[in-house]
């Protein structure tokens, strides 16, 4: 069978990656070809978890030394992950592939090492005259002028790019001079009529979202009327007992290890208060098909990461979120109002243009 390589960040923690793996493997072996899966930033992610502080001198000595000399220093970021990766994308790409499609997720980001990855990933694929396509990926706000030219001259190099919303495509129109089209997210394919009762339960699982991804979004805005840590652990506690006193079950479960965290602090400060009878805590990560079988008796879902509420609209859930990111707002008003089996239809017939 002819081989397609996948490079998206199936081997990071968050659940919501993985589904994003599944679904373009299912969407590859729905159109007879065989996926082979390989990490687009890392070979393998171990992620740890980090204790909840309240300010910049409670961090761990690694989280310190991270923010403190790695954080603003692209060039060394950038060439500690050549070390680490060159030789993996090199082999990988050597085995033989009929295509490589990068994505989907949000791997058109700046600050991390996604633009280096993307650069790499798209050269050894041109010089191996591999296919390139780009699909079902998100675009973020702001970028540093060598990220424009990274991801630019990794553009080029693909035969067609898709991305999962108008905001993306008009960010890489503008920004990157970029022409994409529009495809659904590809966890969409995910989507299985009947997998679900259409009588649920009123039982609400929430997804408390890690403090970084709240901050990092009012940096990339650049707002100045951003929660602080505390502020921001009390919101979370507030939607879960204003869910409380409207007579629901909780379900706290998490996507990613930091999520974890705080979920467990939120379960803990709602426990001193005498509300641990109708909360479930689900302390270790499930997997994404887990989290799956848990939505079946769930709902609602009511989270900050995009993905938990994918999953909660590909099972018949109704999904809620809050004030946390671009990214989760475009979704909110470019999805909800869809039905997942249209999403997952669009989706697979896209899809069949690509290979």
């Amino acid at each position: 069978m002819k081989k397609v390589l996948a490079i998206n960040e199936c081997c990071s923690d968050n659940i919501g990656d993985h589904a994003i793996n599944y679904g373009l493997q299912r969407l590859i072996k729905a159109n007879a070809y065989e996926a082979q899966s390989v990490g687009f930033d890392a070979g393998i992610k171990h992620e740890k978890p980090q204790k909840i502080a309240t300010d910049y001198v409670h961090l761990s000595f690694r989280a310190r030394f991270k923010k403190k000399y790695l954080s603003g220093r692209q060039s060394l970021k950038y060439s500690l992950w050549l070390i680490k990766n060159l030789l993996r994308v090199r082999s990988t790409v050597k085995t033989e592939h009929q295509a490589a499609i990068i994505g989907g997720g949000q791997l058109i980001q700046s600050g991390g090492t996604f633009p280096i990855a993307m650069f790499v990933w798209t050269y050894y694929c041109k010089k191996k005259k591999l296919p390139i396509y780009i699909a079902g990926v998100g675009c973020a706000e702001k970028f540093s002028k060598l990220d424009i030219w990274l991801y630019k001259a990794s553009f080029k190099r693909a035969t067609k790019i898709y991305v999962r919303d108008v905001s993306s495509r008009d960010k890489l129109k503008n920004i990157f001079t970029t022409e994409s089209e529009l495809i659904p997210d590809l966890a969409y394919a995910l989507y299985e009529e009947g997998a679900f009762d259409a009588d649920k339960k009123e039982r609400t699982l929430i997804g408390c979202t890690s403090y970084y991804v709240y901050e990092k979004n009012i940096k990339e805005l650049s707002r100045n009327d951003g929660l602080t840590n505390s502020e921001y652990i009390s919101k979370w506690q507030n939607i879960v007992l204003t869910e409380l006193n409207n007579g629901k079950e909780i379900i706290l479960a998490s996507t990613t290890v930091q999520d974890a965290v705080l979920n467990k602090l939120v379960y803990k400060k709602l426990a001193e208060l005498g509300y641990s009878s109708n909360i479930e805590l689900i302390e270790n990560i499930p997997s994404t098909y887990e989290y799956l079988a848990l939505l079946t008796n769930v709902s609602k879902v009511i989270s900050g990461r995009m993905h938990s509420l994918i999953l909660g609209h590909i099972s018949g859930c109704k999904i809620e979120t809050i004030d946390i990111n671009k990214k989760i707002d475009q979704f909110m008003i470019e999805y909800s109002g869809k039905l997942p089996s249209e999403l997952n239809s669009d989706l697979n017939e896209k899809f069949k243009k690509i290979i």
